[in-house]
């Protein structure tokens, strides 16, 4: 652009031209003058120009952002699939690897329990045929291993129980001592309790998909129970009353509640839904026990033994007339020979011994059944034909 300067007073001095963008010089309302140049724009006009060069220039830079932060939006969505598919795959590979390694672990398990259940069966059939404890040696030449894998199995299998006592001892504690109170103190309880969950985790299947907790739960407290019915009385009961006791006793507590007073046999039965001869029977044998040696007086001068009268057969007369028929007793027999002497006392029972079968004498003596009962026979021939049989009726009769 040339700026031309004139000095002369004659001539006014002209401004420079300042092109405008065609898109601006058509929107512009300046209009050339009557000299044929276009007039100066003024503040007014150069402030539109301003507003409106920013207001492009905001548009081309929103342009541009928005196209940026939706290639950024696409690469970081293309990333995140990636890493979600990368994740899934190495999920699926630690998943494969951890059930191969279960499965591994699971057949060693099995391997192991069928070994010690195999070195036992050994030991309780060296038991049944010894009838004594086997040794190290023998135990492991009738189970076919070496004393270090016998001892190895053993130790292995010894600390495998004393684990899982140690890891669910809190589950035998919370059974063993809702049955408080019952005949057993707690410490037995808790034995009891351990031996059933060592019964369960033998039993235990792990491929039928339940905990070893849920398992054995259940012999926990068959253990437990099973240990109250069997130890908790001086005098045990069956099963099967052991089971009635609870619902008579409760029954009982609620009649006696209920009435004010001791119930009968018969509205017991009543509301239990039961037999009056049961009822009756377990109530007789459920009485708690009476010591002979407790003191009648709180003075302890007398016990009650010295008070109650003896049965029948203590009685003098039937005293002596025992005496002397183990007397004529021994005199008949000593007509048999040993061993037929010996066959009749254990048959018979007359040393005052439990009377035992055939079959039990018959091991006793390493003879066969058959055999004992011919000798038995022989020798009741013999008796027969004596005379001092007469004299052992009188007696007896």
């Amino acid at each position: 652009m040339a700026i031309t300067l004139c000095s002369s007073s004659s001539h006014s001095p002209t401004l420079p031209t300042i092109p405008l963008p065609s898109s601006l010089a058509s929107k512009s309302s300046l209009k050339p003058t009557s000299t044929g140049h276009q007039p100066l724009p003024t503040s007014r006009t150069f402030s539109k120009l301003t507003s409106s060069n920013l207001a492009s220039d905001d548009n081309l830079t929103l342009n541009v952002t928005a196209a940026e932060a939706m290639a950024l939006a696409s690469v970081t969505s293309q990333v995140a699939r990636d890493a979600m598919v990368t994740a899934f795959e190495l999920e699926n590979e630690l998943q494969r690897e951890w059930r191969s390694g279960l499965g591994v672990r699971r057949k060693k398990r099995r391997r192991r329990r069928k070994e010690e259940a195999r070195v036992e069966a050994v030991r309780e059939r060296i038991l049944q045929t010894s009838e004594h404890e086997p040794t190290s040696n023998q135990w492991a030449e009738a189970a076919g291993m070496s004393s270090s894998s016998l001892d190895w199995i053993l130790c292995n299998g010894r600390e495998s129980r004393e684990r899982i006592n140690r890891c669910y001892r809190r589950l035998v504690v919370s059974v063993a001592a809702s049955y408080q109170g019952k005949g057993l103190s707690l410490q037995d309880l808790i034995q009891e309790g351990s031996m059933g969950l060592l019964r369960g985790a033998k039993m235990f299947d792990p491929e039928r998909g339940y905990k070893l907790s849920t398992y054995v739960y259940w012999w926990i407290r068959q253990a437990v129970a099973k240990a109250i019915a069997d130890k908790s009385r001086t005098i045990r009961l069956p099963g099967s009353i052991c089971e009635l006791v609870p619902r008579i006793v409760e029954a009982n507590n609620s009649l006696t509640k209920r009435f004010r007073r001791l119930p009968s046999h018969d509205e017991i039965a009543e509301a239990v839904d039961m037999n009056v001869a049961t009822v009756r029977l377990v109530c007789q044998r459920t009485r708690p026990l009476i010591s002979l040696d407790e003191a009648v007086t709180n003075r302890g001068g007398m016990r009650l033994q010295e008070i109650i009268q003896g049965p029948d057969d203590t009685t003098p007369e039937l005293i002596v007339k025992r005496q002397q028929m183990k007397q004529e007793l021994d005199k008949v027999v000593n007509l048999l020979s040993d061993r037929e002497a010996r066959i009749l006392r254990l048959h018979y029972g007359l040393d005052g011994e439990t009377p035992r079968s055939y079959e039990e004498i018959g091991k006793l003596l390493k003879l066969s059944r058959e055999r004992v009962r011919q000798i038995n026979r022989t020798a009741m021939s013999k008796l027969q034909q004596s005379s001092l049989v007469d004299n052992l009726k009188v007696y007896m009769f």
